[in-house]
């Protein structure tokens, strides 16, 4: 998913001397949660939204260049939602390849698109963990399962809603992976369990130096 995808586009202009209460009627009239400030000399000097708007007017505040916020990040139509450095800014300008702004995203718009591409990228994960012909099954800092595909369901003789929750080696022999918990170290390793010789590739989950897990 990418910044166009989403984003409000729109090429009205709003300028720093505008009157709020026309600027206001001028949102509802297009349907628009903000716009872009610029100057007179048509340089974009700031952005506001639907709330530095009601501000305004509660406040008795006439132009745009007394409630404006002038921080913001410019950002390309084209960049991916998931790699956008969207910052603490409420909205930011966007602009085509040519450098055009040709829109706005808001904070909104680009936290609902950034949940919903995450959805997305799990889903495909998911698909590819339990259609993997490898078991796989991983577990949290503490030793507990927290995921189990079908095929190390069928090697541990159980099920997913059985195994998540439990401590590791209340589901299977194998205690290597308390190990990696422990030292933060992956490590192979071939064992017998029956009739079957198995090998285990085991790594940690590691989260800001910490680790928080192994797989």
């Amino acid at each position: 998913m990418i910044v166009k995808e989403v984003m409000a586009r729109t090429s009205l202009k709003f300028y720093e001397n505008d009157l709020i209460e026309e600027v206001a009627k001028s949102l509802v009239k297009q349907s628009l949660k903000g716009g872009l400030v610029y100057n007179h000399f048509d340089s974009l000097i700031g952005v506001f939204t639907e709330t530095e708007i009601l501000f305004g007017l509660q406040s008795r505040q006439t132009r745009l260049k007394e409630i404006l916020l002038p921080s913001f990040k410019m950002i390309e139509e084209t960049a991916k939602i998931n790699e956008v450095d969207f910052g603490l800014n409420c909205m930011n300008p966007v602009m085509n390849r040519e450098g055009v702004i040709v829109g706005y995203i808001t904070k909104e718009q680009y936290l609902e698109a950034y949940a919903k591409n995450t959805q997305i990228q799990l889903k495909h994960l998911d698909a590819i963990f339990n259609s993997t012909h490898n078991g796989i099954l991983s577990i949290d800092a503490t030793g507990n399962i927290t995921s189990i595909n079908p095929p190390a369901e069928k090697m541990a003789k159980t099920t997913k809603e059985k195994a998540i929750g439990e401590f590791l080696t209340d589901v299977v022999l194998p205690a290597g992976l308390l190990e990696v918990v422990r030292t933060g170290k992956g490590h192979t390793e071939k064992y017998r369990a029956g009739k079957r010789t198995y090998i285990t590739n085991r790594s940690p989950i590691i989260d800001e130096n910490k680790v928080i897990g192994a797989v």
